[in-house]
Order: C-alpha cells, then sequence, then structure tokens
C-alpha cells in the first residue's frame, strides 16, 4: 500500500452516508487516500500523517506483515462473547440503539467491528486505525461479511483524538492502549470526545496477572526439575521473563520502546489514576477469564499459541506445577490478580 500526499483537496461531503457521517465531528480537513489512484484505499479517510508519526507508533507487523497478521488473528466470536458482557455492564441494550455513535480505536483488521456491527446493525460506527495498511484488510473483511459501507475508515492517531466534545456515545478499543506511548493521553481525550453518560470499553493486559504468572515461569525455570525442560521451552520462558522486566514499569521514554510493540502491562492503580484525573465517574476492571484454572489456561496460550510449543514438548510435571499455583489463590484473590481485561470507563 502507498500512502502519499496528494493535491487533491480536503473532502467535503454535502450528503452524509454510513462512510462519512463523522465527518463534521472531525476538527482536521481528510482527504479520501483512494484519490491518490489505489483502489484499495478508496474511502478510508485521513488527516495526512507525517511519515514520522506513522513510523513511531506502527510497527512493521502492521504494515508489510498486516495480510500475515489479519488472518493469523481473527477473533469476531472472542470479543462479540467480551462486548456483549461489557454491553451489561454499562447497561447497553442490544435493541434500540439507532442513534448510538461509536468509535473504534485501533480497528486492526476488525476484531471489534466485525462483532460490533452484528450486535448494534443500526449504530453509526467509525472504525480508526494508524495503520493505513491494516485498514485495508479491514475494508477487506467488511467486504467479505457483506458490510462493507456499514462504517467509516479513519487512519487516526489513537493519542491524537481531535473531534469536537461530546461527539460519540460509545468508544470500543479491543488491544490497542497497551501498543501507545501514553495511554492516560488517550483516556483524557476519550472522556472529552464521549457524551454525558457515555463509556469507553478496552481490553488489556493487566500487570498483576501477569507478574505472578513470570513468577510461576521463574520458579519452573529454578526447580529441580529444570534441566528436564527442552530447550525451546526453557529458552521461551526465561525470554518471556525477561520481557515482563523490560515493560512492567510506567516510563516508556527508553529508546527501546521505539522496537517495542507491546509496551504495557496496566497496574490497576495507573488505569484508575488516568480515569480520575479525565474525570470520569468510574473505571472498572473485570477480568476477562473465570478464576478456576486461571492461570493453566494463560500458560497454555503463552506456550503453546505464542510460542508455538506443542503441548506434549512440555513435560507433565510444569502443568501440574502451574496447576498447584493456580490452586494457591482462593477466587476472591483471583478476582484482584487479572491476567486479560476489561477496563470500562463511565463518563
Amino acid at each position: 500500500v502507498s500512502v502519499v500526499a496528494s493535491n487533491e483537496q480536503p473532502v467535503q461531503s454535502s450528503k452524509l452516508s454510513n462512510v462519512d457521517w463523522w465527518q463534521p465531528f472531525y476538527r482536521q480537513p481528510v482527504f479520501d487516500l483512494g484519490k491518490s489512484g489505489n483502489v484499495d484505499l478508496q474511502n478510508i479517510y485521513s488527516p495526512l500523517y507525517n511519515a514520522a508519526i506513522v513510523d513511531k507508533y506502527v510497527h512493521e507487523q502492521f504494515r508489510s506483515g498486516a495480510e500475515h497478521h489479519a488472518d493469523k488473528y481473527v477473533m469476531y466470536d472472542y470479543y462479540e462473547f467480551y462486548l456483549r458482557r461489557a454491553f451489561e455492564q454499562i447497561g447497553l441494550g442490544l435493541g434500540d440503539n439507532k442513534s448510538i455513535k461509536i468509535l473504534d480505536l485501533g480497528s486492526g483488521s476488525g476484531n471489534t467491528i466485525i462483532p460490533l456491527l452484528r450486535l448494534l446493525p443500526d449504530c453509526q460506527l467509525l472504525a480508526s486505525e494508524l495503520s493505513a495498511e491494516m485498514l485495508v484488510t479491514l475494508k477487506q473483511a467488511l467486504t467479505r461479511q457483506g458490510l462493507v459501507g456499514r462504517c467509516g475508515l479513519l487512519q487516526l492517531n489513537a493519542e491524537d483524538l481531535d473531534f469536537e466534545p461530546g461527539s460519540f456515545d460509545l468508544i470500543v478499543g479491543g488491544a490497542i492502549l497497551h501498543h501507545l506511548f501514553d495511554p492516560a493521553k488517550t483516556i483524557m481525550g476519550c472522556a472529552r470526545v464521549l457524551r454525558p453518560g457515555g463509556a469507553a470499553i478496552f481490553f488489556e493486559p493487566i500487570q498483576s496477572g501477569h507478574l505472578y504468572l513470570q513468577f510461576v515461569f521463574q520458579a519452573i525455570l529454578d526447580h529441580d526439575n529444570a534441566a528436564s525442560l527442552p530447550a525451546e521451552v526453557a529458552n521461551y520462558m526465561k525470554a518471556w521473563v525477561t520481557n515482563i522486566d523490560m515493560i512492567k514499569g510506567e516510563d516508556k521514554s527508553a529508546q527501546r520502546f521505539l522496537m517495542i510493540d507491546d509496551k504495557w502491562l496496566f497496574p490497576n492503580s495507573y488505569l484508575r489514576r488516568a480515569s480520575k484525573a479525565a474525570a470520569f465517574s468510574e473505571c472498572r476492571i473485570d477480568s476477562l477469564s473465570a478464576p478456576d484454572g486461571r492461570f493453566e489456561r494463560q500458560a497454555s496460550t503463552v506456550l503453546e499459541q505464542y510460542a508455538g510449543l506443542k503441548r506434549e514438548v512440555i513435560p507433565e510435571w510444569v502443568w501440574n506445577f502451574i496447576k498447584q499455583y493456580d490452586q494457591c489463590l482462593s477466587n476472591a484473590q483471583k478476582s484482584d490478580t487479572v491476567i486479560e481485561g476489561c477496563v470500562i470507563f463511565r463518563k
């Protein structure tokens, strides 16, 4: 995908549709990237960001690797389930929603967009993403699902929400805040562009659960049976433990964070401070997983899905060891030891 500035004039829609309903609320001039001649970019709008801004935030997996990433991470059913649950928490019914205006941040290839259009078929939805390449994959997904033309597509930096105050009823972000340098800035922006009574729903990694799993992995590496670990298992656990140490702090100014895509594991305190600073009335953090077997399931995800290690190469004593640690925490304690969380800010 080639994204270049052109001599085209900013888009000025005389008749607003499902793809441009949001334009009167956005305070910058926008351009249809398809005017450059690339048909894949048609109806994808942009304020034409400086290339340095895009390079700072968007890593290669979301650019040249956009199509592979989109194919690998198709999670419509996953997000539909948790969006339903979040809607119950904020009192949003699935019936009369014709006037609801939604901004989706970090839309990627559509993991939250497709479920939103399924659950709220009459909503006005704006999908946003800084990677134009990912927006192309989203447009392709909408076409496959028969949903093309059902939402706007905007190239947008999630740390720069330059919309009129009170533009949206709902903001959704599926795994976006932890990619940012300054998530609190985005949370502040959400509070400004939400109408009174609106809500922002984010799905994010939480520090407490990751630190507990880090402790479990390190205990396995220090175990008397550690010599029986296959090298690929031991090496991945070591790398995972090291990575947690690298990103668990709140200062992201170090040069290495320019190269790290997943920058945050959120302490509850950080999210609550950001909520208070933005004058949200509530910040709710709920686990996405049930307490029973929570850490065994997450260890399985880390080792089998992330690392590509088949279960049979991991010694059975490792799984038994993780189960023992899983049983050490009461369900009440596990409610405070969240690995992946649904974070809801209420205005």
